[in-house]
């Protein structure tokens, strides 16, 4: 028997059975699920499909979107971790509106550019996080 012809019957079967679907919706047992039948409520999301999502949503959308940004490509290396965790958090339209700190950005008032990160909904919403990105916006330095 043909191990790649007999999974790709498979799997059809078990799509035609579960569905795929995009986002979570409950089972007909009520659990959480998410794909196809996958129960994320049991069984968690192994730690690779974990990081490659990290990595899908970090390099394929943030960092392609952030790239078109002129003021994005003269940050340093840090800034730009700055930069890339918070639009990761915000999504990139919504980073988009954090006009004050951009215009700081494109002046190269990193502190201002801190400033206004600490001044916004955003970081009365995520506290910590909000504290280091912008003193590593501050400093152009990443903490240990």
């Amino acid at each position: 028997m043909d191990q790649s012809s007999l999974l790709l019957t498979a799997k059809k079967l078990i799509i035609k059975h579960e569905d795929l679907k995009n986002h979570l919706y409950k089972d007909s047992l009520g659990f959480w699920t998410i794909a196809v039948g996958y129960n994320i409520q049991v069984r968690g999301l192994p730690t690779d499909i974990c990081m490659e999502l990290l990595d899908r949503v970090v390099v394929e959308e943030n960092l392609n979107d952030l790239n078109q940004c002129l003021w994005f490509k003269t940050l340093n290396e840090p800034r730009a971790v700055a930069i890339i965790d918070l639009c990761y958090n915000v999504g990139f339209k919504n980073l988009l509106e954090f006009h004050d700190m951009i215009e700081a950005i494109k002046e190269k008032n990193y502190n201002k550019a801190a400033d206004a990160m600490l001044n916004s909904k955003w970081a009365h919403q995520v506290k910590s996080r909000a504290f280091e990105d912008a003193e590593i916006m501050r400093t152009g330095m990443l903490k240990d």
